[in-house]
């Protein structure tokens, strides 16, 4: 019984796994520019290239970082969204570096007297399969 019980937590766990990694939409830049309404409030994965990198502490205390994700290195021109996350990153990220990030979209962001367009946060959180990794 035990062994059938452990099984199926398991098993459990493994649909859980699969159900998050399978509402993650892989899109580009390019794409997201193009429909923002379609992708509003979906987890979704894109590759760019880090400019305007900034760690900061908020006035709480709590550490986050920003930055521009662009579609070509270097290109102000090119098709971009701004990034969010807490905390620190898993590593160093530095202007340039391409990478790939995963997280929830909005197309705009209230949070008292500021608003936010534009942006993916990809804050890690325990049940999502969010993040940024370095992109080859």
């Amino acid at each position: 019984m035990k062994k059938l019980l452990s099984f199926s937590l398991v098993l459990m766990a493994a649909l859980s796994l699969a159900a998050s990694l399978a509402e993650v939409e892989k899109i580009t830049l390019d794409a997201l520019k193009k429909d923002q309404d379609k992708y509003n409030e979906k987890v979704v994965e894109v590759t760019g290239f880090v400019a305007s990198f900034q760690q900061k502490t908020s006035q709480r205390g709590n550490k986050y970082f920003k930055f521009i994700l662009r579609s070509v290195k270097g290109s102000s021109e090119s098709a971009s969204a701004n990034i969010y996350g807490q905390n620190e990153p898993t590593f160093e990220l530095k202007d340039g570096l391409k990478v790939t990030v995963t997280g929830t979209y909005r197309k705009e962001k209230v949070i008292g007297d500021f608003t936010y367009k534009n942006e993916i946060d990809c804050t890690v959180k325990k049940d999502k399969p969010f993040g940024i990794k370095e992109a080859k």
